[in-house]
């Protein structure tokens, strides 16, 4: 889904963008767009359907449950998120001058992984197919992808990091999560640090106040661009308060790398994550750890801005007159008639600004787009055997179950779901290959491609894990004797059938 909703483009030019758009979009994502619409309204429709039909007494108020959530609340960390500023793109730029103030994007004519502040102007976006971005802004220029260029830069940025944070999380290689609680309690005095006239961005921002009296300012001529620069050479003191050791963060971030980035400041992760895209690029946002500030900052916080909301869901809250992170609460009793118990406990947690309950990782998958192949066996086993070698590095011993996802050309998609016996034989021939290949060939048929494929693996949650004998000389193809399976999509509970679980895998897929 292409977004273009941004306040620098005004609303004439956001039409232009969107009339690009339609008339070079392809006639199969217009009809999956056109599936997933009439399945939105069907949704919506039956939820006021289901609404027109509570009684007073059922849409009752669940305050109890809310002071359940508030319970929670924990206001005594910090949480920090950093977000490198449009991050591939400014690699490019950093090692290349004349990029700096063109329109540029980094990835193909197929498709872009991001774009320069510059191209953003235009309605050019990341995930936007580069023949479609040439068209929105024809002197965009397309850099290809240089993946060890952008590792090097993220592990530079991960150093620094580590020394606030030991247990910090990459989420990619340009956002981190951290918790720099007990940092602070342990920082006492003022770090100093010595501005090096070597760097490549400046040292000082010119809405900085500094005594220039005892630096060292010295002119020198770029060896990249070939322009003369004052470098500044002065002691840069940062502060013990929580706003100053981010800025300390992002400031040795810039001073390693030569790039920048955004942070946001928070209670937790959720609201982290938010505040970062406040002041970007190139700056910070802190929401207080007090209740009062937090549930304003929600309140009139747009339902979309919130991590895990993506189009569908808010299409389907709209329907019900939700737009913002206040109205989740104050409809809190609708919501909870009409979505699960785990549902309404993440939008309650959102409004309230609590973050989510923690859960445990439970599955995990490679997936790869292709062009017409006759060999579809072959990529099944390449994708399961990069999947396997995928597991020690996030410490996983197995798993119990095997899944092949398969997008078409229409964008629709199919899965085949199977539980095994012993986790050491996860291998694609376990999904039958007669099974894929009759698929494969029904949809030829009816003109539809296989285009993107994926296998993935989801974890045992037993309390006895079957894999506890990992030389179990058990046939591969024996299933385990479980009553119920669990879908990995939506954690409901199937009939042990595979035909049925298949047939709901596809359907929450395709939701």
């Amino acid at each position: 889904v292409i977004s273009i909703n941004d306040e620098i483009i005004d609303k004439v030019f956001q039409e232009k963008i969107r009339k690009i758009i339609e008339e070079n979009t392809g006639a199969n994502y217009e009809g999956h767009s056109k599936k997933q619409k009439e399945r939105i309204d069907a949704k919506i429709a039956q939820n006021k359907l289901a609404l027109e039909s509570f009684t007073s007494e059922q849409i009752c108020e669940i305050d109890a449950y809310v002071d359940l959530l508030e319970q929670e609340r924990d206001l005594s960390h910090i949480a920090v998120h950093i977000d490198m500023d449009a991050f591939f793109a400014s690699v490019e730029m950093r090692d290349d001058p004349s990029l700096r103030d063109i329109p540029m994007a980094v990835g193909s004519e197929s498709m872009l992984s991001t774009s320069n502040y510059v191209a953003r102007r235009f309605g050019v976006r990341s995930a936007m197919p580069g023949f479609i971005a040439k068209k929105l802004c024809p002197e965009l220029k397309i850099v290809p992808c240089n993946f060890s260029k952008y590792k090097k830069a993220s592990h530079e940025a991960m150093k620094i990091f580590e020394e606030y944070d030991s247990n910090f999380l990459m989420a990619s290689l340009d956002e981190a999560y951290m918790d720099i609680t007990d940092y602070l309690a342990k920082r006492k005095d003022s770090v100093r640090y010595m501005g090096d006239c070597h760097c490549r961005l400046p040292l000082l921002q010119i809405k900085e106040d500094v005594d220039l009296k005892y630096a060292k300012i010295t002119e020198e001529k770029c060896e990249k661009c070939g322009n003369i620069r004052t470098a500044v050479q002065n002691t840069v003191t940062f502060g013990t308060n929580v706003d100053e050791v981010v800025e300390e963060i992002r400031f040795r971030v810039e001073q390693s790398t030569g790039l920048t980035c955004s942070a946001g400041i928070g209670p937790n992760s959720m609201i982290a994550k938010i505040s970062s895209d406040m002041k970007k690029p190139n700056g910070q946002f802190r929401v207080l750890n007090d209740k009062k500030v937090i549930l304003d900052f929600m309140r009139e916080l747009p339902i979309r801005k919130v991590s895990g909301i993506g189009s569908v869901t808010e299409a389907i809250l709209k329907g019900l007159g939700i737009n913002t992170c206040g109205d989740l609460y104050e409809k809190r009793a609708i919501l909870s008639l009409l979505f699960s118990q785990k549902t309404l406990e993440h939008f309650i947690c959102i409004a309230l600004g609590i973050k989510s309950k923690e859960y445990r990782r439970k599955s995990i998958s490679n997936e790869k787009t292709f062009q017409a192949t006759s060999d579809l066996k072959k990529l099944q086993e390449d994708l399961c055997d990069q999947l396997i070698h995928q597991l020690p590095k996030h410490e996983i011993l197995g798993g119990y179950s095997a899944i092949c996802k398969m997008k078409f050309s229409t964008f629709d998609l199919i899965t085949r779901f199977l539980v095994i016996s012993s986790s050491k034989y996860v291998m694609a021939y376990f999904i039958s290959e007669n099974d894929v290949n009759s698929l494969v060939n029904e949809s030829v048929k009816n003109d539809i491609l296989p285009c993107c494929s994926s296998m993935s693996e989801e974890f045992s949650t037993s309390e006895s894990p079957f894999f506890n004998d990992m030389d179990s000389s058990s046939d591969a193809d024996s299933e385990l004797k479980i009553s119920t399976y669990s879908c990995p999509i939506c954690s409901i509970k199937l009939s042990p059938k595979l035909s049925l679980v298949n047939r709901h895998v596809d359907e929450c897929l395709n939701k």
